[in-house]
C-alpha cells in the first residue's frame, strides 16, 4: 500500500472511529432504580416503645405507606395494617413524622425522585 492509500483510509474511517469513541464515552450508563428506605437503627427514626404497651406485653407488626420527598422527608403517612394495638400504631407514626427522621430517597435512572414507599415496623419486647 502506498502513502496515498493510507491517507485515503484514514480520511474515510478515522471520523467514524472518533465518533464511536465519543459516543461510547458520553452515553450515560443506565443507573439502577433505587427504592426509598428508612433506617430504623437511626435514632432519629426509631420509635420509642410505649411504656404502657410494654406493661401489657403488646407486640405486633405495623404496615405503613408514606411519600418520600427528594430530600428524604416523609409525608402522607398512613397505616395499611394495624399491629392490633393503637399505642404501637401511633408511636411509629409519631416517629416517622419527626422532622429529624429522614429516609434515603428513591431514584429513577440515578436521579432522586419523590415516590411512595411501603414499610413495616415490628414491635417486639426483648
Amino acid at each position: 500500500m502506498t502513502v496515498n492509500t493510507y491517507t485515503l483510509i484514514l480520511k474515510k474511517f478515522l471520523p467514524l472511529a472518533i465518533t464511536y469513541v465519543l459516543i461510547s464515552c458520553t452515553t450515560p450508563s443506565a443507573s439502577p432504580n433505587i427504592r426509598p428506605f428508612v433506617n430504623f437503627q437511626d435514632l432519629a427514626c426509631r420509635p420509642e416503645y410505649p411504656k404502657a404497651a410494654i406493661q401489657f406485653n403488646q407486640q405486633g407488626i405495623v404496615s405503613l405507606e408514606a411519600l418520600v420527598a427528594v430530600d428524604g422527608t416523609l409525608s402522607a403517612i398512613e397505616i395499611t395494617s394495624s399491629s392490633g394495638f393503637p399505642l404501637l400504631d401511633q408511636a411509629i407514626v409519631v416517629a416517622l413524622n419527626r422532622h429529624q427522621c429522614k429516609a434515603k430517597p428513591g431514584a429513577i435512572n440515578g436521579i432522586s425522585t419523590e415516590m411512595p414507599m411501603k414499610l413495616q415496623y415490628k414491635w417486639k419486647i426483648d
